[in-house]
């Protein structure tokens, strides 16, 4: 009844306890549904009119919070103001926002 089992290499050992998933994505696709997704709401005339007056005065090189509406839901987006483009988006260093999707920005001086 003392038998001896031959030895395992280190690799064939480790592929026993490597992760199994028999669903790829599963994880994520589970994470993805159960995120709350929430409309973007319409600014009121007094915010739209400060929104805008603020964008206006904003000059190249000033550091930015924008309240930006992306994928369901709302994200602060930091970076430098580089300017606004043609195709109506405000130009980071970070990248570019759309302006109808931006509900509020924080400047840094």
């Amino acid at each position: 009844m003392n038998k001896q089992m031959a030895r395992m290499s280190r690799v064939q050992r480790a592929k026993q306890f490597a992760p199994f998933s028999a669903l790829k994505g599963l994880e994520e696709a589970l994470a993805e549904k159960e995120r709350e997704y929430e409309p973007q709401a319409e600014l009121s005339d007094d915010a739209a009119e400060e929104l805008d007056r603020c964008l206006r005065g904003l000059q190249k090189g000033t550091a930015v919070t924008v309240k930006y509406y992306r994928d369901g839901g709302y994200e602060l987006v930091n970076g430098i103001f580089r300017g606004i483009n043609r195709a109506g988006e405000l130009v980071l260093d970070t990248g570019c926002l759309e302006l109808s999707r931006i509900s509020a920005v924080t400047v840094y001086k």
